[in-house]
Formats: C-alpha cells, structure tokens, sequence
C-alpha cells in the first residue's frame, strides 16, 4: 500500500516503484473483502449468494508477504555487494533471523491434531456401525435425529456439523443427511415439526428403518426424545456405542404393527411433498406457550401455501382465528375463492378444503374488527391466527 501511494507522488526508487502492482492487487482485494466493499455492489447486481468474502484475507497475506520479500531482496541487493564481509553478514544474519521467527510463528504443540484420540474415535465408530449395519441389513435407510441441514448448518449444542456423516463413512447404510436444503429434503423438517411421536409413522411411509440418534444433539443427551421413542413404538433397549452418545432404535416391529393394525397412514407422496405455511407480509413473528402457537397480525395479512409436488393437491386449511369484537368479520381467500366467518365470542374455527395447484399459493386474511389492545404493545393487532396447519383432503 505504501508503495502505491510512494509510487502516486513519482517517485524514482525502483525497489519502493516496482511494488506497485503488488499493492494494487492488495488494495483491491481489501476493499473486495470489507464489510459494505465492492461486494455490496455485486450483492445489489443479483449475486448476493456469493459470500464469505474475509477468506480473501489469505491472497493478502501473500502479498503482503511478497512484497515484504522483495523489499529484503532489494537490501540484499544493496548490502551484500563487494567485499563488505560485515554487509554480507548482516544480510545472512537477517535472513536467519527471518526463518527462525517463522518457522516458531508457524509450529506450536497446540496445532499438532490428537492423533490418538482421532483414531480411537474412527475406530469406535468403525466398530459401531458394522454393528448397526450387521443389525439392519445392508442398504437400510436410517433417519437420523436430530435434523440438521445440509450443507453448513450451526452446532446443535454439542453436535459439530457434519457430523452426521459418520454413518456414510463407515456403512452401506442409506441415510437421510446429505439432502441439500431448501431443495427435495425440506420434507424432512415438515415430518418433525410435530414431535417424534407424530413424525414416526410418515418415518414409516418414507421407508426408513431405523432411527439414529445423536445424543450429543440435546441439552437433556436425548432422554426426553427417546423416551417419546420407545413409548411409541414399544419398550426396546437401543443399540448404542461404547462411550454412549449414539444410539439406534430399529422400526421395523413398529412398521409391521402399523400395518396390520389398519391404521390410516398419511400416503408417500403426502409425506415427501408436504404442503407448508409461509407468513408474509401484515404478520408478526409466531408465538407460543405449551401446545398452542400463533401469530399476531394486522387488519390485512399475506401467507403463502406452498406445495411442493408437480400434481395439484386437496388440502384442508385448518386453524382458528381471534379478534377483538364479536360482529368483525374474517375473509379468507385462497385464489380466487372466499370464505367468510362470522366469530362467535371473537373466536372463528377454519376448516376450508382447497385444491393447491403446484408452487406457491396465495392465502390473504383479512378482519374489519378493532385493534386489540395490549399495555406496552404498540403493534396493531387486529387477528389472532392460532394452531394453523394443512391437511391431506
């Protein structure tokens, strides 16, 4: 950098001049790198999924680094010319001094890996899945808990990510890690969103076998969840590995059972396109408090039904709406077709069949009652829309 504003006054020094190039390739990449840089340009142009633009920190490094080593190339130059044995000394006694104080920058015990813990921990798992593969068969397929999208997702308390692909490393096993998110594997989170107990029968539907469950995944190491487990499909001890934070509880006595019990179970296709609500515009974030979830909104809301299978799909929009005076009225309009309720005690329960054509499906709410009032709330909270969710018709 000094070097191109040394080189903007014209200068004549060729070693300070001659790195010029350098320090403009490095005051690019600083401003490409910054926060709010010259990537906030491409962001507004369309490409805002390029990110992570800090790694550039790496090129400069490097020209940082090449520029200070022709600088030392230059002294050199300069200084051990001749038959000046000091000049020459004091060169060689730099350069020392340089490689001494980066080979003790770049090495320290701490950045030596804990070879011994690696390799007894592969070896575990080694062990373990043969085990569970032994168990299942070859080319069963595991769900394993908890979720976790893929790729790049954040820990879950103390599972690393990526840690589901344990089970690919060491089996022929199928597993449902590795889908990529937002893409076909969004069935997934929909088939959980309602507890363990519920999910295990589209589990079921889906063709999985098992579930594999990452203890170190829940704050409780997954107690309270297996416990929902073995509750639903019978009382079975899990097989789990040496050190106990993974476990595998077989479905197929459970799958059997349902069979021939003649319950109704939700079809695959319901399970793998699952139709899902988006809030949008006029809505406030959702809320909770025990079994009950709602969100707040205005006089007008948007929400979007998504159904992701390429057939059109008969669904059911369930769910109550709140206001604030007993004669409001509530519209729902789904497309071009109205619904009117009527409230009684400022409570309407929906239920409107619908066909939802493939993609994204308009939904607008919308009440002429009162703002609700609420001490210290200045939002304006006209309907309350509780314990909404779809149905296969």
């Amino acid at each position: 950098v000094g070097a191109v504003l040394v080189r903007a006054l014209r200068c004549r020094g060729a070693a300070v001049c001659g790195r010029g190039p350098w320090g403009g390739w490095a005051l690019f990449a600083v401003l490409t790198g910054t926060v709010a840089g010259l990537t906030s340009v491409l962001a507004v142009l369309g490409f805002g999924d390029l990110r992570a633009w800090n790694r550039i920190s790496v090129l400069i490094g490097f020209l940082a680094l090449a520029g200070f080593g022709h600088l030392c190339d230059a002294g050199r130059s300069r200084w051990s010319g001749g038959a000046l044995f000091v000049g020459r000394f004091l060169v060689a006694g730099a350069a020392g001094l340089i490689l001494l104080v980066s080979i003790y920058d770049q090495t320290s015990p701490g950045m030596i890996p804990d070879y011994a813990g690696t390799t007894a921990s592969w070896d575990s798992d080694e062990a373990y899945f043969a085990q569970v593969e032994k168990e299942l068969g070859e080319s069963a397929s595991v769900f394993a808990l908890p979720y976790a999208p893929f790729p790049e997702y954040p820990p879950i308390v103390k599972m690393t990510d990526y840690s589901h692909l344990r089970g690919y490393l060491h089996s022929d096993l199928r597993w449902n890690y590795g889908g990529v998110k937002k893409e076909e594997s969004e069935w997934q989170a929909a088939a959980l969103q309602n507890g363990i107990a519920a999910a295990l029968p589209k589990l079921v539907v889906a063709g999985f076998d098992a579930i594999y469950v990452n203890r170190l995944g829940y704050a409780d190491a997954g107690a309270e969840l297996e416990s929902e487990i073995s509750a639903t499909i019978g009382r079975q001890s899990p097989l789990v590995n040496a050190n106990g934070t993974l476990a595998m509880y077989d479905l197929r006595s459970y799958a059997k059972n349902l069979n021939v019990s003649g319950g109704r179970l939700p079809s695959r296709e319901w399970v793998l396109h699952p139709v899902t609500i988006s809030y949008g515009i006029g809505f406030y974030p959702e809320e909770s408090t025990g079994a009950n979830r709602w969100h707040w909104a205005q006089g007008s809301a948007d929400m979007t039904l998504v159904n992701p299978s390429p057939k059109p799909t008969e669904v059911v929009l369930r769910g109550s709406v709140h206001v604030g005076n007993a004669t409001a009225m509530i519209r729902v309009r789904i497309g071009d077709n109205e619904t009117r309720l009527r409230p009684v005690n400022g409570l309407a329960a929906l239920s409107i069949p619908t066909t939802l054509k493939p993609g994204i499906n308009p939904v607008e709410i919308s009440t002429d009652g009162s703002a609700t009032q609420s001490p210290g709330d200045i939002r304006d909270l006209r309907q309350q829309l509780m314990n909404f969710d779809i149905v296969h018709r």
